[in-house]
């Protein structure tokens, strides 16, 4: 799985810092924060709701799938930095060079990662619900516009 997150298309750097990872979220996440007077918009001004509607869709999509790589990018970038802090420890422990303070450091780190690891996996949790509400609200203003697809905006 290393290979793919070779392939995102984010800074894996995003994924060292919890403020950082839920900063660049939480940017992503504007569209459907914003999706009731921008859809307001679209079908009170626009003249070609069809065409609007389509428009939405896909930046909805790219939007999407921006989020869940990042999601599954972080989750996979902070799972492999827990494997590789706990085969240290365990190599270490086995040769008994570390320090009681160095152990309880270490350990600590350990307990740190799985902490952030949590909160980036509790953040799918919350993807779905924030998707669930948005595409409640897009197939409600478009459905009678364009075709929509049952599964559009699931999680894969």
């Amino acid at each position: 799985m290393q290979n793919d997150l070779n392939n995102t298309v984010f800074n894996l750097g995003i994924c060292e810092d919890l403020s950082n990872f839920f900063g660049t979220l939480g940017g992503l996440r504007k569209l459907d924060d914003n999706i009731i007077p921008k859809l307001n918009a679209l079908t009170t001004r626009s003249t070609d709701l069809a065409n609007s509607c389509s428009v939405y869709k896909l930046m909805l999509q790219e939007n999407y799938t921006k989020r869940e790589q990042l999601l599954k990018g972080c989750i996979e970038y902070t799972k492999n930095e827990l494997e590789k802090e706990n085969a240290v420890n365990n190599d270490e422990s086995k040769n008994k060079t570390l320090t009681k303070i160095e152990v309880l450091e270490r350990n600590k780190n350990i307990e740190l990662i799985q902490k952030k690891l949590d909160k980036m996996e509790s953040e799918f949790r919350v993807e779905d619900i924030i998707r669930d509400r948005a595409l409640e609200i897009f197939k409600k203003r478009c459905r009678n516009s364009i075709k929509i697809e049952k599964n559009f905006g699931e999680l894969k």
